[in-house]
């Protein structure tokens, strides 16, 4: 039994050893063993290359504005292992944590004794402990459920939800679910159920042929951006998108964000979408006035995410060529004339000199910095491909925040960014440390 928070996740950080291992089955045994909580509970699932978080941040406050309760599962977590399970957007205590673990570690033992098979891996562990949460020990009225990698093996991939949504579909984890657009987007589709709503931003031609094909499959509803449902920008400022948002003829006016980008339009415009949709077809009390509200007051940690005015500090983690493109756009649209300092840590399995050559195009000076992790890149290694001119380069990611922090205080912009999982570090660094927050 565990007795301690650092107990419980050491026990499952243990499990990453095994890396990623998609597929249903062993999730589907433990669920079996106890009694299939993730039938017991509204879910709403959110896939898609980039956007799945924002989207969910989204849509969570729009239905706490409403009065309803969400819990929700997202991953890579940002500040502790517990944080991929919120309730009304606070985690789970450590606590409940280590209830969770020590029921699903009976559970992983009992499945490693009598099958045979593999052993479960981190994310499907937590995966089970999120179901038996909310089934068990918090009931709420939604659950947002954030796919964890691809959508048809994903191991969030058992439940049979009110509304599915993909958000987008681009190139990413290449090694694992493809190497084209349309091999990732087979995958993406497969959170669509028989006779189920889904939702999509996704623009790219041929992955929404496969979307289109499998919904006509499974008698499904589509409900796609830019025909269904539709936004028009109606200005923005530093910190602020300004637009309106229309759906089956009807147009609500004057909406505002705080979260920056046209990309964080279209994540609201589908998370707007899928409130009427809960209205509409669920008889949910959700009005164009808590929508409104709702968008305003959401934000989400490490998505463009500013922790600093003066000197200007952003956190984004932007982990591929889409992720980093939208950075890029919003960067030069909202900060013209500014000096751009990056400090980056990218994984091995990205397309980081993709992502390099888009940041070179803009950055003033370039910091590279690696983090612990077997699937990190060298500091030395991902400095080779940038062709910044003034670039420093750290082993250690905290020299490079330092580094970093300096060259702020000089009157340029610092942006971190390359990988959740470096901001998993960076931002509670910077919130301790520096003065300036």
């Amino acid at each position: 039994m565990f007795k301690t928070y650092d107990e419980a996740v050491s026990w499952i950080k243990g499990k990453s050893i095994r890396g990623i291992d998609l597929g249903l089955k062993r999730v589907e045994w433990m669920l079996h063993r106890l009694e299939n909580p993730e039938k017991k509970v509204h879910f709403i699932h959110i896939g898609g290359t980039n956007g799945k978080g924002s989207t969910l941040a989204l849509l969570q406050s729009i239905l706490l504005e409403s009065g309803y309760s969400t819990g929700s599962f997202t991953s890579p977590s940002i500040e502790g292992m517990k944080e991929h399970i919120h309730v009304n957007g606070e985690p789970i205590s450590e606590t409940e944590f280590i209830h969770l673990a020590n029921v699903v570690k009976q559970v992983t033992e009992e499945f490693e004794a009598e099958t045979g098979w593999s052993s479960p891996t981190e994310f499907e562990i937590l995966t089970v402990m999120m179901f038996y949460f909310f089934a068990y020990m918090r009931k709420v009225d939604f659950v947002l459920l954030e796919v964890g990698l691809g959508g048809e093996n994903d191991s969030t991939n058992v439940v049979q939800p009110l509304i599915a949504i993909i958000t987008n579909v681009s190139l990413d984890h290449t090694n694992i679910l493809g190497s084209t657009t349309e091999q990732i987007a087979v995958e993406k589709a497969g959170i669509i159920k028989e006779n189920g709503l889904i939702i999509t931003g996704c623009m790219d031609k041929e992955a929404i042929k496969i979307i289109r094909k499998k919904a006509a499959l499974e008698l499904a509803e589509l409900f796609v951006l830019g025909e269904n449902f539709t936004f028009q920008s109606q200005g923005s400022k530093r910190i602020e998108e300004l637009f309106s948002y229309t759906y089956n003829g009807h147009t609500i006016n004057n909406l505002s964000l705080k979260m920056m980008g046209t990309h964080q339009v279209e994540n609201a415009s589908i998370a707007i979408t899928a409130s009427l949709l809960l209205r509409e077809r669920f008889e949910k009390n959700i009005t164009e006035n808590t929508i409104r509200k709702g968008l305003k007051k959401a934000n989400l940690k490490g998505r463009f995410e500013m922790i600093s005015h003066e000197p200007c500090i952003i956190l984004d983690g932007a982990h591929n060529e889409a992720g980093i493109q939208s950075l890029v756009t919003t960067l030069r649209t909202r900060f013209k004339n500014e000096k751009f300092v990056f400090i980056i840590a990218a994984l091995k399995d990205k397309n980081y000199k993709k992502m390099l050559s888009m940041l070179d195009d803009i950055a003033d000076c370039m910091i590279f910095t690696q983090i612990d992790m077997d699937r990190a890149l060298n500091a030395q290694d991902l400095a080779k491909e940038s062709k910044a001119k003034e670039r420093f380069i750290f082993e250690n990611w905290e020299e490079a925040l330092q580094k970093g922090i300096q060259l702020a205080n000089d009157g340029k912009t610092l942006i971190v960014t390359g990988s959740l999982y470096f901001l998993y570090y960076a931002r509670p660094y910077l919130m301790e440390h520096y003065s300036g927050m």
